[in-house]
């Protein structure tokens, strides 16, 4: 599958990403989740062909080609933006979801440079000024969205829940 698929909105004959957004709480994994997404798209196949561009905060864009360009412990699962070309597909991967603000702006980012499919997180409460509400209102009413819920256990998720929840991200590719 490609992952182009039609708007749901009024708009016609344009091509528009869809999402995937991991929603949860506070300090519930959503980055280090996205970390390990991240890594299983990497390897999806020995066969798949990815180009990686990785930010981390305010770096430029950086282009590494396979094998993966970063692991884990190399960042102590900071927040990064990725973007990969696994086998012609697109994919936008955004980690930092407390900040409306920063969140949006990577989002038109992505957007503006025709990915196909869109990974990012989005904090779990629907208040005011909440990154789930801001995507909520911009971008689910105009996009086909496929919501992947972090559940908490306590303070933090558990290791196989995050696991769990990274095979259904790469499922819904």
């Amino acid at each position: 599958p490609t992952g182009r698929l039609e708007p749901t909105s009024h708009k016609r004959n344009i091509v528009m990403a869809r999402f995937i957004v991991l929603k949860g709480n506070p300090n519930s994994g959503k980055t280090y989740t996205m970390w390990m997404v991240y890594h299983m798209l990497s390897c999806l196949s020995k066969d798949a062909k990815v180009k990686h561009e990785f930010k981390l905060g305010e770096d430029s864009w950086r282009s590494f080609y396979e094998p993966n360009p970063i692991a884990f412990n190399d960042c102590n699962a900071t927040d990064f933006m990725a973007k990969l070309n696994i086998n012609g597909q697109k994919i936008g991967m955004i980690s930092e979801g407390d900040e409306v603000k920063p969140l949006e702006n990577k989002i038109n980012e992505l957007l503006k440079e025709d990915i196909d499919v869109i990974i990012c997180c989005v904090r779990a409460r629907n208040t005011k000024n909440s990154t789930f509400k801001m995507f909520m209102t911009k971008f689910f009413p105009t996009y086909t969205v496929v919501w992947i819920n972090l559940n908490k256990i306590g303070n933090q998720i558990s290791y196989l829940e995050q696991i769990k929840c990274s095979m259904d991200i790469v499922k819904h590719l």
